[in-house]
């Protein structure tokens, strides 16, 4: 009656082979030692910034980063990070492609902001009802609401369908427990570090 997640993310393949065969290794070995129900992969697994203009390239480190979970026959679940588009794929392609990977339980969303807002039910271990949600979203790339300088961000469109989204699911199967995964921290993380005493940096 337990449900394991192991998040990995920035691992920022394509930058140097030999880090990213590193990166591979420790990956399956955590998956080995801790057995997860679920592999959540929270953005920049591919650093796009990177491209050396050559053909396929973030197919190519696509094969490498997903190595792990395919190895090791483990579900995992994908949102998109900053650098994971700055390559020869957009970020629609980029779900497309990982949607072809038996292991992915990635989603693509439409007519909101961004291609990796959705969620998935854990189902109970008693009844084939949810007994918990885990929300994903899409923090884009850059330009958040329409400022040219920095990070993107949640946009207003996107909290609007999780709200109403949420709002439906609640009244289906009343109050679950939720977790959500994002790449970009919220605006609250930098209030809390430049507020509040923060540790183990």
């Amino acid at each position: 009656k337990t449900f394991t997640i192991l998040q990995f993310t920035d691992t920022h393949y394509g930058e140097d082979h030999n880090k990213d065969v590193n990166t591979t290794r420790i990956q399956i070995d955590m998956i080995n030692h801790v057995k997860p129900d679920l592999v959540i992969v929270t953005g920049d697994a591919v650093s796009g910034d990177k491209w050396d203009k050559t053909k396929d390239f973030y197919l190519r480190n696509w094969k490498a980063w997903t190595t792990a979970m395919t190895e090791t026959k483990t579900l995992y679940a994908y949102t998109l990070g900053n650098h994971d588009d700055e390559a020869d794929m957009n970020r629609n392609d980029i779900v497309d492609l990982d949607q072809s990977n038996e292991f992915s339980l990635t989603q693509k969303s439409v007519s909101i902001t961004g291609a990796t807002n959705y969620y998935l039910p854990i189902l109970s271990s008693e009844s084939d009802k949810p007994a918990s949600f885990l929300w994903f979203l899409d923090s884009m790339d850059n330009g958040c609401l329409d400022e040219k300088d920095g990070w993107g961000c949640i946009a207003k469109d996107q909290v609007e369908w999780y709200k109403d989204t949420s709002n439906l699911l609640k009244s289906e199967y009343g109050t679950k427990t939720s977790l959500a995964f994002f790449h970009i921290p919220l605006q609250e993380y930098m209030l809390m570090y430049n507020e509040e005493p923060v540790y183990g940096l």
